[in-house]
């Protein structure tokens, strides 16, 4: 494998390493908030005044409460989105320099 390309892999693969912790925790903080937008919009329904259970329903999804933890969810997406693209991008990178270094091995010219 060229020098180029060794540098390439090993830096995905460092990356990916370093980055294992990191992208669970920030899998765990979305799966958290989803259960505290759940559990916001039930304790909200139960509060809610309105008479049937759809009017209780939307007076819960309009609550402050329920608007504040809904937009922390959406963070916690973003935020583990962000990084599980970063993470396949090096990924990606790592294939790359792993499926040329085979090329080059099979006789597939210098590179």
């Amino acid at each position: 494998m060229s020098n180029h390309i060794h540098a390439i892999a090993s830096e995905a693969l460092k990356y990916l390493a370093e980055t294992d912790e990191d992208c669970a925790n920030a899998k765990a903080h979305m799966r958290g908030m989803e259960y505290a937008v759940k559990h916001t919009a039930s304790q909200q329904t139960l509060c809610a005044e309105a008479k049937t259970a759809s009017e209780r329903k939307c007076v819960a999804e309009d609550s402050q409460a329920f608007r504040d933890v809904a937009a922390k969810h959406v963070d916690a997406i973003k935020d583990y989105e962000l990084l599980a693209m970063k993470r396949a991008t090096q990924l990606a990178r790592f294939e790359w320099a792993r499926s040329l270094n085979a090329n080059h091995r099979q006789g597939g010219g210098n590179l």
